[in-house]
């Protein structure tokens, strides 16, 4: 995990506050994990669409059989192609189950992550940044340094200090 304020490379997993620059990196690491919980419910979801048409491959072909060669189709074939349905019925059905399990899972990680959403954060400059890197940093864009101006009702943009705290709005 990198921080995204000042660009400190190799945290671990749960580190709550940056070492380098003391951001607060708790609700980072929430949205990670709901990413990850999306990204698993979305693999869920397409494997069950695959095992829907998988079955509607196989009822076809079954139906196809049974119509083509009623009359040669031995009992035990259809006996087989029976349990395979059943099997394939058991199998949607526990995926159907699993499926609304992610669902709850998702939107309980939904709502931990709309709590725990931080509208700023606190930042420390450090020696040779500037608004413009410090807005890239945060928000992607250098241009959106007029946000921090703003928050922190700074007279002269050109004019911070190493060690000086920034209100960082989100």
């Amino acid at each position: 995990m990198d921080c995204p304020i000042c660009q400190t490379k190799g945290l671990s997993e749960g580190t709550q506050i940056c070492p380098q620059c003391d951001s607060d990196l708790k609700s980072l690491h929430q949205i990670d994990q709901a990413e990850k919980a999306f990204v698993t419910q979305k693999r869920q979801k397409s494997l069950w669409i695959l095992l829907t048409v998988f079955m509607a491959i196989a009822f076809i072909s079954a139906l196809y059989l049974y119509t083509t060669n009623a009359d040669s189709a031995s009992e035990t074939e259809y006996a087989e192609l029976n349990q395979q349905l059943q099997t394939a019925q058991a199998s949607i059905q526990q995926t159907n189950q699993e499926n609304k399990s992610l669902q709850q899972e998702l939107e309980a990680l939904k709502k931990a992550e709309a709590e725990v959403k931080c509208e700023e954060i606190n930042y420390t400059v450090q020696w040779g940044e500037n608004l413009f890197s410090i807005a890239s940093a945060v928000y992607g864009n250098g241009y959106e340094y007029p946000k921090i101006v703003e928050a922190n009702s700074l007279d002269n943009p050109n004019h911070i200090l190493d060690g000086q705290q920034l209100v960082i709005p989100f």
